[in-house]
């Protein structure tokens, strides 16, 4: 690790105090200590001191200037120490104090919904709910005017004029209900007159089988 010491003064600015490396051994010891490199020495208010790794402080109404001296310890190679007697990590062994985490796992689309604005949601395995798609309602100025295609479906026609799309509950369209049945929208008179005719048809079908029963007994019995 590299290190840089200055201190700022009012006068002078930033003054360089000291620079060097220190390097650590796999178990946390100091095992190399650089010469500190060049400093600038103390000239005026005793901004620096006379040797590399020292500074002078002049504190407001003190006698005299506070000399602080860098000691980094003795470290292993360079000084012959054991690389412990300067530096502490708070006198225990270094521990995890809180873990983040700002993913997820990767995740497949088990299930989907539609609420009532529209909006399909889908629900992943990794249990995130995510957006997948918006449906739209479409609006006719005539909706009379709309042409029939069969199996409840209708198309835009000249009459029926352009349609206005939006999200629902929005420009006077409805609003969606998911898991719900669709009510039956056909014409219930015109269903109860096509029920009452094929029910006529089919009674004169049945009279017309009866009548021919009647002719082929009458023929069996002129045999006799």
């Amino acid at each position: 690790a590299n290190y840089h010491a200055a201190n700022i003064d009012a006068t002078l600015g930033i003054v360089r105090v000291g620079a060097g490396t220190l390097t650590f051994g796999t178990n946390g010891t100091l095992d190399r200590e650089s010469v500190a490199l060049g400093f600038d020495t103390g000239t005026a208010a005793g901004a620096a001191g006379t040797v590399p790794g020292q500074l002078l402080i002049d504190f407001n109404g003190a006698t005299a200037d506070q000399l602080v001296t860098y000691n980094f310890g003795s470290s292993v190679t360079t000084e012959g120490g054991n690389g412990l007697d300067g530096t502490t990590q708070f006198g225990s062994q270094s521990a995890v104090v809180q873990l983040t985490q700002d993913g997820y796992s990767a995740g497949s689309l088990q299930a989907f919904s539609v609420d009532g604005n529209g909006v399909i949601n889908g629900r992943f395995s990794n249990g995130q709910l995510r957006a997948l798609a918006q449906v739209v309602l479409a609006r006719f100025p005539d909706a009379l005017g709309l042409t029939r295609t069969g199996n409840n479906t209708f198309a835009e026609s000249g009459g029926s004029g352009q349609p206005v799309t939006g999200v629902p509950e929005s420009a006077g369209l409805g609003k969606l209900k998911s898991n719900t049945l669709e009510l039956s929208n056909v014409d219930l008179g015109e269903s109860f007159i096509d029920m009452i005719a094929a029910q006529r048809g089919f009674q004169a079908n049945s009279r017309v089988i009866t009548t021919s029963d009647e002719i082929l007994q009458e023929l069996v019995n002129l045999k006799r």
